[in-house]
């Protein structure tokens, strides 16, 4: 079946939603039978990933406040990438879409993945964002590939510099390994002892 926007559901898009879906972060993740009509598309959330086609989303937005009665801003973006509507000023950037599909299970992996390597990354995004710039041999050993999003590199690869506009993000990835690790040596006498054994000299 061919791709279409069907009344009354494409009858009235709301303004700031059109605006929304062009923005990086709305590209899609996956697709599905782009080019045999009845397409689908996978976008990321806040909460997770939402299956979308031209009839139905299966994000809170669409469920929930539009109950049904018009596209949310993924169902609109998908039909500016199919070229059902007007893109406008539409960016494409699957890096910016992947950094929010993955930060959740980043985030999750910070909590309660292995403590060194939450250590590393913590030690890794505080020097890279409070001096400005860090090794590239410190992220060696850093098992989590979420990591790349938050730096780019000098011309010799050597050097990673800071993407300032995830800070925030940065920050609290900080802030939850610290935490963790305060606890770590509360509920660890070994670690405890050692903690303060170290202070004491």
């Amino acid at each position: 079946m061919k791709n279409r926007l069907e009344y009354p559901m494409w009858h009235n898009i709301d303004r700031k939603r059109r605006k929304a879906a062009r923005k990086a972060r709305m590209t899609p993740i996956e697709w599905k039978d782009k080019d045999k009509g009845d397409t689908s598309a996978v976008f990321a959330g806040k909460r997770g990933k939402y299956v979308t086609t031209l009839k139905d989303c299966s994000c809170e937005d669409f469920n929930i406040n539009l109950m049904r009665k018009s596209p949310c801003k993924h169902m609109i973006r998908l039909a500016m990438e199919l070229n059902l509507l007007s893109k406008g000023k539409m960016v494409t950037n699957l890096d910016t879409a992947l950094y929010v599909a993955e930060k959740r299970d980043f985030r999750q992996h910070v909590r309660e993945g292995d403590l060194l390597n939450t250590v590393c990354i913590a030690k890794f995004l505080n020097e890279l964002y409070t001096k400005g710039s860090a090794e590239i041999e410190s992220i060696e050993v850093i098992k989590d590939s979420y990591i790349r999003f938050f730096y780019i590199t000098s011309a010799d690869g050597k050097i990673a510099y800071p993407i300032r506009k995830r800070r925030k993000n940065a920050r609290k990835t900080v802030k939850i390994a610290t935490r963790r690790l305060g606890r770590w040596l509360l509920e660890d006498e070994n670690a405890l002892n050692a903690a303060l054994n170290y202070t004491e000299q």
